[in-house]
């Protein structure tokens, strides 16, 4: 499985750390929270909140991001990553999001501010997890593949 990490790791799992990002959030470069060095989630509750997200998966994305982020302000769902990006460059709110310094999702008509949480950048962990009992050769083989490309990102 390739995710995100949303729970403490667990021991029936081998879990691999592929990366580790830096949150921010996406807004129109007209927002007037551009001005900031750096945003916590308390800062923004008066601007609604862009989520990606299918439908069954709403309420499980809100409290996520409510308790985890600290998410105070009206959430909203796009069904795509293109459709909340349109939503931001409208104005509708802003968006968090997981990247890198020089991702490729930067671009000049949207500004990407960090994202804190009680005053410290929030990070967030992508990993390859696989069950401990699958000891077949080729998936350690693969992990290191997998590990070896996400380096050279």
């Amino acid at each position: 499985i390739l995710n995100d990490q949303r729970r403490a790791f667990s021991d029936q799992y081998h879990n691999m750390l592929l990366s580790s990002l830096d949150s921010y959030v996406m807004v129109d470069g007209r927002n007037d929270v551009t001005a900031y060095d750096c945003v916590d989630a308390s800062d923004l509750k008066h601007m609604p909140c862009i989520l990606v997200s299918s439908k069954d998966q709403q309420d499980n994305e809100a409290e996520y991001y409510r308790t985890i982020y600290g998410i105070q302000s009206e959430i909203l769902f796009a069904t795509n990553l293109d459709v909340a990006r349109l939503m931001v460059t409208a104005r509708q709110g802003y968006m968090p999001i997981d990247m890198s310094r020089d991702d490729s999702l930067r671009n000049d008509t949207m500004r990407y501010i960090p994202l804190h949480r009680h005053g410290k950048p929030i990070r967030h962990n992508y990993c390859a997890f696989w069950k401990v009992d699958n000891q077949q050769n080729y998936i350690d083989e693969f992990a290191d593949t997998l590990k070896a490309q996400f380096m050279n990102q």
